[in-house]
């Protein structure tokens, strides 16, 4: 995998990545030592991560940790050691999300701009398909207020479209993420679009 910083500490990469390679060699077995070895090489490792969110190697590592302790967690019979890698695990799939999060905030800004770019030209296909890459991304982090703007832009598009029924499925959707209720007034109007639409 490429690194996108020249800047980021290699060698550090490396210890940490070796002392995975040697608890699964060790069939997923940890002791305090290498528990105070991943902690003590996490935090500056962390670091590094604030720095370099974008990094495939370092996303690629941070699955490596989480997944590597969920192992080693079947792999030791003592209780106390079991907390402590279940409090390690913790604290990194915590870590993940907060990247996670700030990934998610970098790319929400440059889809919306294409979104508004593509509604412009009346561009609704393409302004669909981003929003349709924008809505998995805002559903994985729980985000119900972006997840209901979101979906209530596509359930807009897709009345542009002529898709009374996709747009009615949108908006039904969002109600579970819309405090508010705002959805409802859109699926009525649908309804009663479509209830004109029927008489003629």
């Amino acid at each position: 995998m490429s690194l996108d910083n020249s800047n980021i500490d290699i060698t550090l990469i490396l210890k940490f990545d070796n002392i995975l390679k040697k608890i699964k060699e060790n069939n997923f077995f940890i002791d305090d030592f290498i528990i105070k070895e991943i902690q003590q090489s996490g935090s500056e490792l962390e670091n590094i991560f604030e720095k370099n969110e974008q990094s495939d190697k370092l996303k690629a590592l941070y699955d490596d940790i989480i997944l590597t302790l969920k192992n080693a967690l079947y792999n030791t019979k003592s209780k106390e050691l079991q907390k402590k890698i279940e409090s390690e695990k913790e604290h990194w799939i915590k870590k993940s999300m907060t990247y996670s999060m700030t990934d998610y905030l970098k790319n929400q800004d440059i889809i919306n701009e294409k979104v508004e770019k593509e509604l412009a030209f009346k561009n609704f296909e393409k302004a669909l398909e981003y929003l349709n890459i924008l809505l998995p991304m805002a559903k994985r982090l729980n985000d119900k207020a972006e997840i209901s703007l979101i979906l209530h832009k596509i359930g807009q598009i897709q009345i542009e479209l002529g898709k009374y029924d996709d747009a009615l499925n949108s908006y039904r959707e969002s109600l579970e993420f819309d405090s508010k209720g705002v959805a409802w007034f859109y699926i009525g109007h649908i309804q009663c679009f479509l209830n004109n639409i029927m008489k003629l």
